[in-house]
């Protein structure tokens, strides 16, 4: 009953799969595909590759409001989420990837019941029984719906799988040692004159 995906922006929540540098954003949209239900609140979400993680929320919170951006967008029923990804996520020898999860709730239109909802792959929910979790992300998008038992909040989880581009700053410094050897060049060449001088007045 969701989509989740890495967009554009908060304005068209159109889905992409570009791959991102260092200069870009992440934006994050999500929103309900069912005109009877609505979301109620991101609870948690964080950028995760290998030992390194970034939260981006938690506790339904901004980590950190310098670098990341939360709407809800009522006329899309979704939530936009945009953040700056950090240096150490990308790699100066080649492209990388990193996986983004996170919780979501919804709830009925005109009710205080909620429902887990996880994302599809292939934009359709599939069924999962409660606090069951998924093993790993086989597909940009992924999904998992959960029924609310009446007992209290049902959580599933959502990921999606972000591409990286490779860092370019590595050759930065291959141009800088270039310009470090043509510096030294030229002292060479400076010696070499003064060199040739000393000897034309001896002689």
């Amino acid at each position: 009953y969701i989509k989740a995906c890495t967009c554009d922006d908060k304005e068209s929540f159109t889905c992409n799969t570009n791959a991102l540098g260092p200069d870009d954003f992440l934006n994050i949209c999500i929103n309900s595909t069912a005109a009877e239900m609505e979301i109620n609140y991101l609870d948690s979400l964080k950028m995760i590759q290998g030992e390194k993680t970034l939260e981006i929320v938690q506790a339904k919170e901004l980590k950190d409001l310098s670098i990341s951006s939360i709407s809800y967008v009522k006329p899309k029923n979704g939530v936009h989420v945009a953040t700056v990804i950090p240096a150490t996520f990308f790699s100066y020898d080649e492209a990388t990837s990193a996986q983004v999860s996170g919780v979501l709730y919804l709830k009925l239109q005109g009710s205080r019941r909620r429902l887990a909802v996880e994302i599809a792959g292939n934009g359709q929910p599939v069924a999962q029984s409660a606090g069951s979790s998924s093993a790993s992300v086989a597909s940009t998008h992924r999904a998992l719906q959960a029924e609310s038992t009446g007992t209290g909040d049902e959580e599933s989880t959502f990921a999606i799988e972000v591409k990286l581009q490779k860092s370019e700053l590595g050759d930065d410094t291959s141009n800088a040692n270039g310009a470090i050897n043509a510096v030294k060049t030229g002292f060479v060449g400076v010696f070499a004159v003064i060199g040739t001088a000393a000897a034309i007045m001896m002689w």
